[in-house]
């Protein structure tokens, strides 16, 4: 996914953020960020926007120290003034990233083709995924185009639980989850990976992507030949046009040959619902599930984000 549309899903994603927040009210409880209200989330993503805004800003090479962080930060605005301090460091975060040279140097902390690159992918994942907590808080959760939700469910498999924090995923008894996205056919990037739990942590792959099955059109009507035939050529038909993100996915087809590896639990559906899944903001009840359930379970008790 390119870094120009991971900006425009942090953009869209933090203004969906304010509405829900100004729809919900400053104390109304998130349940899916248990312990915390409203204020509390607007507080946490504001730090974090204005956080992540000054590495770019400063070129930082190296990671922050705490004083430094909250230096950067700044104190925590009076409710009344809460909601415009968020949108404000959401503003300069975007502008940021839009006007930052694509060759800039900077500390981060998940493997990327660059910080630029890095730095835009783990904000619109951040914000969309704190969009959804709090729309969840009065309401149903909007989903996400289904390049963003592939890209999410790369990230959090190949970027976080693919370092150290895989052992995070340790079980006593080894199994494996597999993971099917069944949309996105024009998206880049896999659509399919593996977790294997096991005492000391997790190892996971990215499956090959399946090979697209092209229907064969109707033949060519003959034309009369000037060049003879043994030397005439075809020109090279162009790849397909993707569907802009906003077009509703294509209908899935229905899988057609077996996971690449034996799981003990595979989980299919469609990449947003997959996104929001595994990022525990939603149950998995009306997912395509096989195999054992329990496995769900284990990655809904381990899979935790934190930052330390």
């Amino acid at each position: 996914m390119e870094t120009g549309r991971h900006i425009d899903a942090l953009e869209r994603a933090g203004l969906d953020f304010v509405d829900a927040a100004e729809r919900a009210g400053l104390d109304t409880p998130v349940p899916t960020c248990p312990e915390w209200t409203v204020r509390e989330l607007v507080q946490h993503l504001g730090y974090v926007h204005r956080w992540a805004a000054t590495y770019i800003r400063d070129r930082r090479p190296t990671m922050l120290t705490d004083t430094e962080e909250a230096e950067a930060v700044g104190p925590m605005p009076a409710d009344a003034d809460l909601v415009a301090w968020f949108q404000t460091g959401h503003t300069a975060l975007v502008d940021l990233l839009r006007t930052a040279d694509p060759a800039l140097a900077c500390w981060h902390f998940l493997p990327s083709g660059s910080p630029l690159a890095f730095w835009a992918r783990r904000q619109a994942h951040e914000t969309t995924i704190h969009r959804a907590d709090l729309q969840g808080a009065t309401g149903p959760m909007s989903g996400v185009d289904a390049d963003l939700g592939i890209d999410g469910i790369d990230e959090l498999l190949m970027g976080f639980y693919a370092t150290t924090r895989a052992r995070r995923l340790r079980c006593d008894t080894p199994c494996t989850l597999s993971v099917h996205a069944t949309d996105g056919a024009n998206c880049e990037g896999p659509h399919s990976w593996t977790v294997h739990m096991h005492p000391t942590g997790a190892t996971i792959t990215r499956n090959p992507s399946p090979t697209p099955t092209l229907t064969p059109g109707p033949a060519p009507t003959p034309t009369p030949a000037t060049t003879p035939l043994s030397t005439a050529t075809s020109p090279t038909p162009a790849p397909p046009t993707p569907a802009p993100p906003t077009s509703a996915p294509p209908t899935p087809a229905p899988p057609t040959s077996a996971p690449p590896t034996s799981a003990t639990c595979t989980l299919r559906g469609p990449a947003s619902d997959l996104y929001l899944a595994l990022w525990n903001r939603r149950p998995t009840t009306d997912l395509h599930v096989e195999g054992d359930e329990s496995v769900l379970t284990q990655w809904r008790t381990r899979a935790t984000i934190r930052w330390t």
